[in-house]
């Protein structure tokens, strides 16, 4: 038989969820979302995306304000009608993978444009 046990007084639920991240997920049903504080996120401004992808990777940070200005062209391709764009993580991976040793053109073809765990985990090894 279930045993409902009462929540602490400080006791909190935080949940993540991305709205029209993936083909064939439904979005929450209003009722569902009514019960949540919602908060948005935006991309960090362009001065704090490079000072987060130069410390998350070591690399110049003439080359994070590249891979930043890229990531943020990539953004405002409003006509291609991507599903999913270029994230700070993407841009951090890309970042990793120059700072590697990995040719500057490659690492954001593999990290920023066409990324998938395997290679990451190869390159980063």
């Amino acid at each position: 038989m279930p045993e409902e046990v009462p929540a602490a007084e400080s006791f909190m639920l935080v949940a993540s969820f991305n709205p029209g991240y993936q083909r064939g997920f439904k979005e929450l049903k209003p009722s569902t979302r009514q019960r949540f504080v919602s908060l948005a996120f935006n991309y960090p401004d362009e001065k704090l995306e490079r000072e987060i992808v130069e410390s998350e990777s070591g690399i110049e940070q003439a080359d994070a304000k590249r891979l930043v200005g890229i990531a943020n062209k990539i953004r405002n391709l409003n006509e291609l009608g991507l599903m999913e764009t270029v994230s700070t993580r993407l841009v951090v991976d890309a970042a990793k993978l120059i700072h590697s040793g990995l040719p500057k053109r490659l690492s954001v073809e593999v990290g920023m444009i066409q990324p998938s765990p395997t290679t990451m985990k190869h390159w980063q090894r």
